[in-house]
């Protein structure tokens, strides 16, 4: 079944309009016709069958069936902070975290960053990595889009520090487990965890030892090094597994 994130001002009572972008999709790409069912996401963990009604390439309407907690959406919050990545690494990091379940993307000015974004290409950036991040989540079943930020220096992620139950920084020189740095159980429902990836080259010694000072625990992904966009998703994927036990 097709799924669709919607915002709030597309619904009124059980009567969902498409935006124009979603009615072309639904017209012209999916050819579905009125009578076929879709799938709906609030954005806000959400989901609902919906039968289409009027359907034109322009504009598109939907009855919502039922509303219910979309099955694909993790309980744990993990905010990524990943340094920015040259090329289309940073697309693929974005869609694959996505996939398996972040929910905030910090998109990180590093020392070593090989990639610099000025303000003037910034939001250009954001909005490509937003609109990636919709889609995956669209895809794989998620009930929410994760918040992809604009590229921010390692200090301002850091000031957030007191938002989370606890903080991660991959060492490829660490040999604790990412496990052990997750015991005792987190109490906090649900846990919020902030994991700090480096650039290619890693993180400087100065920026380490910044986000060791305010309270990241450094942590080994494995005996294997890693690229960091495979390090973004493994270590995503290894966080949402002990956390939520699966």
């Amino acid at each position: 079944m097709h799924r669709f994130f919607i915002e709030p001002g597309q619904v009124c009572g059980d009567e969902v309009t498409l935006s124009p972008e979603q009615a072309h999709q639904i017209a012209r790409v999916l050819r579905l016709s009125s009578g076929a069912r879709i799938c709906i996401l609030d954005g806000r963990g959400r989901e609902s069958e919906a039968v289409l009604m009027e359907i034109s390439p322009r504009c598109a309407t939907a009855r919502a069936v039922e509303w219910r907690p979309a099955a694909g959406e993790p309980r744990a919050h993990v905010a990524l902070a990943l340094g920015l990545l040259k090329g289309e690494k940073m697309d693929w990091a974005v869609q694959k975290t996505t996939e398996v379940g972040a929910s905030e993307i910090l998109p990180l000015q590093c020392a070593r960053s090989v990639v610099r974004v000025d303000a003037e290409r910034a939001a250009g950036k954001v909005e490509r990595w937003q609109r990636i991040a919709r889609e995956a989540a669209e895809q794989c079943r998620r009930g929410r889009v994760p918040v992809v930020h604009p590229p921010l220096p390692l200090d301002s992620v850091l000031a957030r520090a007191a938002e989370f139950d606890r903080i991660l920084l991959a060492d490829e020189a660490e040999t604790v487990p990412l496990s052990a740095a997750l015991s005792p159980a987190l109490s906090a429902t649900p846990p919020r965890v902030l994991l700090l990836i480096g650039p290619e080259g890693s993180f400087a010694p100065e920026e380490a030892a910044a986000a060791r000072a305010a309270g990241a625990l450094s942590v080994s992904l494995g005996p294997r090094v890693l690229r960091a966009e495979t390090a973004a998703l493994v270590g995503t994927a290894l966080l949402l597994h002990h956390l939520e036990g699966e």
